[in-house]
């Protein structure tokens, strides 16, 4: 199977979804974030670092929150959508870690689609190597 090398923002929550998905300005206008939260996440994203959203509810916003958070990467970035238990990181012989974000659907063994196990250490080993991701987690606190 190949790994997904997305252009498009719409690929985190299906198809389906990706119509009337809130940008970063929606979530501010919505109050889901304050204007200095979007400002600093823009920064982050620019900057390329990596950015994990935890919350413990399922439907809490991670995955939108990181969906808004793919329309101010600087195009110059590639994305490379993770493929859960799947994945074997063979994209790491072709892909550059200064340009290139990984696209975690989230850390858990909830689903196929989700990364957990010696998947993880691996993510975590091209984290070394200089690659960035954003990834969403289900925590009840920061611990």
């Amino acid at each position: 199977m190949p790994t997904t090398d997305l252009n498009t923002p719409s690929w985190w929550g299906g198809e389906d979804r990706a119509s009337g998905r809130p940008s970063i300005l929606g979530l501010i206008d919505n109050g889901t974030l304050d204007l200095r939260t979007g400002a600093l996440l823009w920064l982050l994203v620019d900057r390329k670092s990596s950015i994990l959203a935890a919350a413990g509810p399922q439907l809490a916003g991670k995955t939108t929150l990181l969906t808004a958070l793919l329309d101010l990467m600087p195009p110059a970035y590639r994305k490379i959508l993770t493929r859960g238990r799947q994945e074997d990181f063979s994209f790491l012989k072709d892909a550059m870690p200064e340009e290139t974000y990984l696209l975690v659907a989230e850390l858990s063994d909830h689903t196929p689609a989700y990364l957990w196990g010696d998947a993880v250490k691996k993510l975590f080993d091209a984290l070394d190597m200089g690659y960035s991701m954003l990834a969403t987690m289900h925590a009840d606190t920061p611990e």
